[in-house]
């Protein structure tokens, strides 16, 4: 996701017009649209900070894929089913996560890894 694009939708997560933010941020209005539309692609440093110090958040979050929001936890979280949440507190299902984790990695679509899991069930089955 682009800069561009992460400011715009944790701003409105948070429920900010760009008036607002730019007002909590102590940055020109301007700065926070010409951010916004692509047109000013590489901020300065301390325009982040004030950026991400409005909305709470790690400067580290504007510019690396794997920093989350609260909001992006809350999400997933809120996506998940209890049983699937209880499976990742369990230590004994860790080698099953490093697993399906690999297989991510490795671009491997989950139909084919459930349909090699049912051919293991129906192997094991004969």
């Amino acid at each position: 996701m682009e800069l561009k694009d992460k400011l715009q939708s944790l701003r409105m997560r948070r429920g900010y017009s760009m008036e607002k933010l730019a007002e909590i941020a102590k940055v020109a209005l301007n700065t926070v649209g010409q951010i916004e539309r692509g047109e000013r692609k590489n901020p300065g440093i301390e325009t982040i900070e004030k950026l991400a110090k409005a909305l709470n958040i790690s400067p580290l979050y504007f510019h690396k894929e794997s920093i989350r929001t609260y909001f992006d936890v809350k999400e997933v979280n809120d996506a998940m089913t209890e049983e699937l949440k209880q499976m990742l507190l369990d230590k004994a299902s860790l080698p099953w996560m490093m697993l399906a984790k690999k297989a991510y990695e490795e671009r491997i679509p989950p139909e084919i890894v459930e349909e090699l899991l049912n051919t293991i069930t129906k192997a094991r089955n004969s």
